[in-house]
């Protein structure tokens, strides 16, 4: 019954050159910014250190990790950050006129016990002009 199903799921993957997911583990929210010819990925981290993985792409389809945006505690200390916590959906965005890119998140901090503290989410935004070089993106503009 379902044969036909995965014979044509089978030879779409073949036709295509392509599986999903694209890009394999876990990379929820996904945020797409394109400079030119070249695109690149934006993805949630919560309570992980380092932030944000960035990741590059010239088809769509074969993508690498380039370094991630959160790359220094100075940007965002996230220690003590439950496992339900931290760097939520971020946005990857380009700015032509500047030739800057801005990557935008809120952390939701939720603090492990003893303190069980949650404290309200304030979003911030850091950016880079070399996207490549990770240790080039800024602190944080709260």
């Amino acid at each position: 019954m379902f044969a036909p199903f995965v014979l044509v799921a089978l030879a779409a993957t073949i036709v295509s050159g392509f599986k999903n997911p694209i890009i394999s583990g876990v990379n929820p929210d996904p945020s797409i910014a394109r400079k030119g010819k070249d695109y690149f990925l934006a993805t949630s981290s919560f309570e992980y250190f380092p932030g944000v993985p960035i990741y590059h792409s010239t088809d769509l389809i074969k993508w690498e990790v380039i370094g991630h945006a959160l790359n220094r505690p100075s940007q965002l200390d996230l220690r003590g950050t439950a496992p339900s916590g931290g760097v939520f959906a971020p946005t990857l965005r380009y700015n032509q006129k500047t030739d800057t890119f801005y990557m935008v998140t809120t952390p939701f901090h939720v603090i492990s016990p003893p303190d069980n503290t949650t404290l309200l989410p304030r979003s911030f935004y850091v950016s880079t002009k070399n996207i490549f070089d990770e240790t080039a993106w800024s602190d944080p503009i709260w």
